[in-house]
């Protein structure tokens, strides 16, 4: 299943689970404001101040935007908002074309809270006009649920936006990866791709552009080289403008980083990389033309010695590594001879 798909059966699913929300997310919700088009027209024109919330679900109203609070789990980062601007002046002119869907909630002023529909709520206040919303009990549980299924035919989310949203409500345990899964038909490993963002080294992060154009694939392949150690990272600071620009996919990133790892540098004569059983970089060793030799240790070995042992190892290393490198250069010495 790919996130374009719009025939998800997620869709289906939810619709069959007691039938909650079944009519939010048929098309037939939708259409029934083109076919009131003229009568919603004029509840917009006549719409009070302070509106009256209804006690019944699935109530149909138009309402000051400024009594309604964001839902806190919001799914869409504020960097892929759009032109708010824009299309507060086309709401303005034109209407709204489709509510927002609200639940209700009692936290002082407000009286609403926004589970769908974040981009014509900010359009709504912009301009200073009222907010058409449809009025559901939207239960804790529920509301990732059609948040997440709205996700799923928006083209324009990106992979980072949704990775971060899935993050934070599984953090949060505001709902389980199992819940996730089986609500969305999504595999474990889809979830574990978007998962990936929240869990690459931030200053690799601190050299991307627009992580929104990175796919949850790349980033998942990104994090697990970035997880076999510093020299790994670093490497992958390197190829972050080709990463960001999709040169480098997932199909081809760990051929190149693996490269770039074992290359020597236009100084050094002598470079070594040890890892362990799972290929996970531990230290590595470089001699450069003067014969100086530097050893870099992965940082959760660093991290894990204090400073007296650290030091102890380093001097039976670099002392191991000198040796060798004398004897070579004796043997070199020897054919000359």
């Amino acid at each position: 299943m790919t996130i374009k798909d719009k025939t998800n059966p997620a869709i289906n699913s939810l619709k069959k689970d007691k039938n909650f929300f079944a009519d939010l997310l048929s098309d037939d919700s939708f259409t029934q404001k083109t076919k009131n088009a003229d009568k919603k027209k004029d509840i917009h024109e006549k719409s009070e101040e302070h509106a009256i919330i209804p006690s019944s679900s699935n109530a149909s109203m138009m309402i000051d935007p400024s009594e309604i609070k964001l839902y806190k789990y919001k799914d869409r980062p504020t960097e892929e908002l759009g032109n708010i601007e824009s299309l507060a002046k086309d709401m303005k002119i034109n209407g709204q074309i489709q509510p927002c869907i609200c639940r209700p909630c009692s936290a002082g002023k407000f009286k609403l809270e926004l589970i769908i529909g974040e981009r014509r709520w900010r359009a709504a206040q912009l301009m200073q006009m009222p907010l058409w919303v449809i009025i559901r009990d939207i239960t804790d549980e529920e509301a990732p649920i059609i948040q997440a299924i709205e996700n799923l035919h928006r083209e324009n989310l990106s992979d980072w936006a949704r990775g971060l949203n899935i993050a934070t409500l599984l953090k949060n345990e505001v709902i389980t990866q199992i819940q996730l899964c089986e609500r969305l038909q999504m595999t474990v490993i889809q979830i574990n791709r978007y998962l990936a963002f929240t869990q690459i080294p931030d200053r690799f992060w601190e050299n991307v552009t627009k992580k929104t154009l990175i796919s949850a694939r790349t980033a998942a392949e990104i994090r697990a080289i970035a997880n076999k150690g510093d020299l790994y990272v670093d490497v992958l600071i390197e190829l972050a403008p080709s990463i960001e620009s999709g040169k480098l996919g997932a199909n081809k990133l760990q051929k190149k980083v693996e490269a770039l790892v074992h290359k020597p540098k236009k100084n050094d004569i002598l470079l070594k990389t040890y890892k362990d059983n799972n290929q996970k970089f531990l230290y590595s060793f470089k001699q450069e033309k003067n014969k100086n030799v530097s050893l870099k240790f992965n940082t959760e070995i660093k991290n894990k010695l204090d400073y007296n042992e650290l030091e102890i190892i380093i001097n039976q290393l670099l002392m191991n590594e000198i040796h060798k490198i004398i004897h070579v250069d004796n043997l070199k010495e020897t054919k000359k001879e």
